[in-house]
């Protein structure tokens, strides 16, 4: 017997093994799984910061001095290109919250004023077309909208129930906390992938080589590359898109004169990040702004 078929019966002999334990102790792998899961998301989500600030940094790499041969260049260029596409990150950031946020809570103190007269214009002009059912006038002229009255009750109902309400925040925070943990230890990983990116990438084709063969290998890296071409191609025709309908969309709306302008092409812009259905949905809270 080959020791190729002697390692297949292993294997097949172990994962059968593997298959009997798991399902007989389901619950407990189930919740191993969890822990498991929950420790290793800090380590994905630094995987997916690094994939994506990548693409970035390989842009600053590509024109910070490409024909100098110093050595300060090129102990510097990884360094100086990395803090460079996060201090664009959050250049960005920042230049987004300053445009949409001040936007939206202008729109909503113009909805906390209009809202009240456009109800009594409602109600009048419901109550003028009901004049043959006095009933139902009665019971419309009854109904009044006021912001105070609606805060009373909103605190009525927060304050009832505090026991919950004190679970639901420690929960809240619990949970926020959790995730600004994730976030910067996500972060911490990121930075040292990045950094570090060229000698992982020799230490992990070296590994390959020693566990697969040459034809596996080859057929990985061809998976590999066309997967890693593909998305970074996404990515930055999704960005190009991005700015080319936030454009569009600003420029259509100084023309028409309406209002939010900026903050309208900007959300418009953002949204057009998620595929298929986010410019719609920027579109749509920008139309309801507006409106």
């Amino acid at each position: 017997m080959e020791k190729r078929e002697i390692k297949r019966y292993i294997f097949i002999a172990f994962l059968a093994i593997a298959v009997c334990v798991i399902s007989q102790n389901f619950a407990v792998f189930v919740s191993f799984l969890s822990v498991v899961l929950g420790a290793l998301k800090p380590l994905v989500m630094g995987l997916m910061i690094a994939y994506i600030f990548n693409i970035i940094m390989n842009f600053f790499e590509k024109h910070y001095f490409p024909k100098s041969s110093s050595k300060l260049v090129t102990k510097s260029r990884r360094p100086v290109c990395l803090a460079a596409s996060f201090a664009i990150t959050i250049a960005i950031i920042i230049l987004i919250m300053y445009i949409v946020v001040p936007e939206i809570a202008s729109a909503f103190g113009v909805l906390y004023d209009e809202i009240p007269p456009a109800f009594t214009k409602s109600k009048d002009f419901i109550l003028g077309k009901l004049k043959e059912y006095p009933e139902i006038q009665e019971q419309i002229s009854t109904v009044e909208f006021d912001w105070a009255n609606i805060a009373e009750k909103a605190s009525k109902l927060l304050t009832s129930g505090v026991a919950g309400i004190l679970s639901s925040a420690v929960g809240v925070i619990g949970g926020l906390t959790s995730a600004i943990t994730n976030l910067v230890l996500g972060l911490i990983f990121a930075v040292y992938l990045l950094l570090r990116k060229d000698k992982l990438i020799k230490d992990s084709s070296r590994l390959r080589r020693l566990w697969f063969s040459d034809e596996t290998n080859k057929k990985m890296s061809r998976v590999l590359k066309t997967a890693n071409e593909t998305f970074q191609s996404f990515f930055i025709g999704q960005f190009v898109e991005a700015i080319i309908l936030g454009t569009l969309c600003f420029i259509g709306m100084k023309v028409l004169k309406l209002p939010y302008a900026a903050m309208s092409g900007t959300l418009v812009g953002v949204t057009a990040f998620i595929p298929i259905v986010g410019a719609f949905l920027g579109a749509g809270i920008s139309a309801f702004i507006i409106l």
